[in-house]
């Protein structure tokens, strides 16, 4: 039982990783990227033109975590709301983490190789217009209406009404997006390179099931077939992923990030042994959570 319940974290881990590889490039290719770069630029510059000129402090944020704080011994609904110069110090916080140009243009070759690797972009059949000229045009008009609300906004709390809209936007982009011909022939190979993954996988460990079983017990055989076509799938999906690493490794400029030139020297290994490491934190943590609990009890 414990066994098991360490694979179905396994399990977990590796399809979230798989799937959020494919997830990465399919929102770079639909131009989001780009809209929120061009969002949190303009929103940093406001914010530091109605702070004075200067960055939104660590010492302000905690006076306004104070304030919240009091806010809510009096009035605990009025205390679930970030005050608005807290709120504006996360605002930079996150415009600090938004992929820059350089940033974007190696998800873009990522994007059009996972496409050409898997030979459903047909380049007879696309436009001739390079993906990054599409998502980078279309995440600029995109934002140029709230990226003109924000320049005009008088005031902090203005900003921050604003700003309310921002999810609602990214949500149109996408749909919008994924309803254009030519961004669904540059995403769908994606899709479909994930499942060849993942269903290559799923057949190993089935194979591999099959050539273990030995006759015995019917309960015991279907545990362990269903066991192992799992993992397979799962190793399948970390294999994608290391697939993608290995791609955006080799585009150059790469060697300055710490954590993906660590990752480069060996994708399959680095893929593989992530979601084990997480799922085996995880598993740590509730096993001694458990083990305390029973001393305790």
């Amino acid at each position: 039982m414990l066994e098991l319940s360490f694979v179905n974290l396994y399990l977990i881990f590796a399809g979230l990783m798989g799937a959020s590889a494919a997830m990465a490039a399919v929102w770079v290719a639909t131009g989001v990227s780009a809209f929120r770069a061009y969002v949190y630029a303009a929103l940093d510059a406001r914010i530091t033109e109605l702070n004075g000129g200067q960055p939104v402090s660590r010492r302000a944020s905690l006076v306004g975590h104070g304030r919240r704080f009091a806010l809510s011994v009096i009035n605990p609904f009025a205390g679930m709301r970030d005050d608005t110069i807290t709120w504006a110090r996360e605002m930079q916080r996150q415009a600090r983490l938004t992929h820059d140009e350089s940033t974007r243009r190696l998800s873009y070759v990522l994007v059009m190789s996972q496409g050409r690797t898997v030979g459903h972009v047909d380049s007879s059949r696309t436009s001739s217009e390079p993906l990054e000229s599409i998502a980078e045009r279309r995440g600029l008009a995109a934002s140029r209406q709230l990226v003109n609300a924000i320049e005009a906004a008088p005031t902090m709390d203005a900003l921050r009404a604003v700003m309310r809209g921002y999810h609602r936007r990214v949500s149109a982009i996408l749909v919008k997006a994924l309803h254009d011909q030519r961004t669904r022939r540059l995403c769908t190979p994606i899709g479909a390179r994930l499942l060849d993954f993942g269903g290559r996988g799923t057949v190993l460990g089935l194979l591999l099931s099959l050539f273990l079983s030995t006759g015995g017990n019917i309960d015991q055989t279907m545990t362990r077939t269903g066991a192992l076509t799992m993992v397979g799938g799962a190793l399948g999906l970390t294999m994608f992923a290391a697939s993608m690493i290995r791609t955006v490794v080799q585009v150059d400029g790469i060697a300055e990030w710490t954590v993906l030139r660590l990752a480069g020297k060996s994708p399959e290994v680095f893929a593989a042994l992530l979601p084990l490491v997480l799922a085996g934190l995880m598993y740590g943590t509730w096993y001694c959570s458990t083990a305390l609990q029973s001393l305790l009890g």
